[in-house]
């Protein structure tokens, strides 16, 4: 099974994803450096920049979320917030969903400092000029581009960070499932193949590609597709005897999401999303009307 690995050439942009919303606000925080008799352009942006993070990581890690999972506390040490939740919490999910600290640690063997270390000095940095004082008001020109060019490198490294430490986590989850349960688990969930032929048996399940599509506080779901190869059968096997029946080798590709718990990510705890694989035969039915051949006999195939 070949597990696809995250790459981005943009962090930007993969931070921003399809939200029309964080687009044009990533737009307009840009736009306020052009404004240059504005005093205050770059703290406007700055501004921008923060709340545009701050949106970023509460929409990929909703609090109800982050509340849930085994590793959350308190941080926010004040009388006054009971059940609250910082950035780095909430990037911290967006990595590891509820996967323990301990699992992460212990079961998958692998180090986040490195990249937790750097998102948090990511979102300091952004966090660094957005408050008015005498050394970020009225900043001159050159200034203000290196400032600018510092705020959106933050940026980048946030969206960088994120991306290899989920990368090193999903990475690692499949190494622990192993690939024989996705093949198991896919092997029995084969309906989809009874609009070709009423018998088949199933020969080989070969995944070649594979990813960890996201981590909530309780379920790691996961995405998988490759081919499904069959012999179909139309009659009866005493029909197939004597000729009157049809056997034939095929192979089709298919499409699937999986899930397993957050507790206990394993092969035996691996299963099929409800009503989550796709088959597609479309293939199948040009060739049927290619050949004039329309097999779907009612027999026995052990007859």
């Amino acid at each position: 099974m070949a597990e696809e690995m995250i790459t981005i050439q943009d962090p930007i942009e993969w931070l921003l994803g399809q939200n029309e919303f964080h687009h044009s606000l990533y737009a307009a925080a840009l736009r306020n450096l052009e404004d240059v008799d504005n005093k205050l352009r770059f703290n406007n942006f700055a501004y921008a920049l923060r709340e545009l993070t701050s949106s970023i990581l509460t929409q990929r890690a909703p609090k109800a979320e982050v509340l849930q999972c085994s590793w959350y506390k308190n941080e926010i040490l004040r009388p006054d917030v009971k059940y609250g939740v910082t950035k780095i919490q909430h990037a911290r999910y967006v990595v590891q969903g509820g996967l323990s600290d301990e699992y992460v640690a212990n079961e998958l063997k692998l180090d986040l400092s490195p990249e937790r270390k750097a998102i948090r000095d990511s979102l300091t940095e952004l966090s660094k000029y957005t408050h008015v004082g005498e050394t970020t008001f009225n900043l001159p020109n050159h200034e203000v581009e290196v400032l600018v060019e510092k705020s959106l490198d933050a940026l980048r490294s946030l969206g960088l960070a994120m991306v290899n430490c989920h990368s090193l986590i999903a990475h690692s989850l499949f190494e622990a499932i192993e690939d024989q349960a996705i093949h198991e688990v896919v092997s029995d969930s084969l309906e989809a193949l009874d609009s070709v032929a009423h018998h088949y048996s199933l020969e080989h399940v070969s995944v070649n590609f594979s990813r960890v599509e996201r981590i909530t506080h309780d379920t790691v779901h996961l995405v998988a597709a490759g081919f499904i190869d069959v012999q179909l059968q139309w009659g009866s096997n005493s029909d197939v005897r004597r000729g009157d029946g049809h056997l034939q080798d095929d192979s089709f590709e298919f499409r699937c999401k999986l899930s397993c718990s957050v507790e206990n990510p394993t092969a035996q705890s691996l299963v099929m999303e409800e009503d989550s694989i796709s088959v597609d035969t479309k293939a199948w039915g040009l060739r049927e009307e290619e050949w004039g051949f329309v097999g779907t006999v009612d027999s026995d195939p052990s007859a």
